[in-house]
């Protein structure tokens, strides 16, 4: 875990406190660590879990509306349908993008 993620998750949780737990689930880079220092810093363990809970629960909610928002609009079997005719550009488009061990 890098350090500046840490940190960040340190000033989250000192700026917003137990909404902190509930808002890394939407900031990218401090949601896991979040959960670290919450731990550190001995959050009660009630309020982490309902905080858990209930951004779980926003957080799953929401992708599963977009999904099904976007099937109704745009429908899976078409996506999928356009995903498997141009897939050999996509395996193209992925074979140059770098694995984490290079970044």
């Amino acid at each position: 875990m890098a350090k500046k993620w840490l940190q960040k998750a340190e000033k989250l949780l000192d700026h917003f406190g137990d909404w902190a737990i509930m808002l890394a689930f939407f900031v990218p880079g401090v949601r896991h660590p979040i959960h670290y220092i919450a731990g550190i810093l001995k959050f009660s363990l009630k309020k982490y879990l309902l905080a858990n809970f209930l951004a779980s629960s926003l957080y799953s909610g929401g992708w599963t509306f977009m999904i099904y928002k976007f099937n109704q609009k745009v429908g899976i079997k078409l996506a999928l349908l356009s995903l498997r005719r141009h897939l050999s550009i996509e395996l193209l488009l992925f074979s140059f993008y770098p694995s984490p061990s290079t970044r």
